[in-house]
């Protein structure tokens, strides 16, 4: 499991890599310290399974502005 992070908009970027998931008893878990930065960009979980069959998901993140 991989985690990628790729910013929105036109701009043509590369994703940038930012760590790999731990295989735990019932799942995978990934812990990332971000700081105070603040990110309006996607996550793209990377699943790589038997034969290095790789399947993608694409999370958005966005500002919660109602606090």
């Amino acid at each position: 499991m991989n985690f990628w992070i790729a910013p929105t908009g036109t701009a043509v970027q590369k994703y940038r890599f930012v760590g790999d998931g731990i295989r735990e008893k019932n799942g995978w878990s990934f812990n990332w310290e971000y700081k105070d930065k603040i990110y309006l960009d996607h996550i793209i979980v990377e699943a790589i399974g038997e034969n290095n069959q790789k399947d993608r998901y694409f999370i958005k993140i966005e500002k919660d502005v109602t606090q």
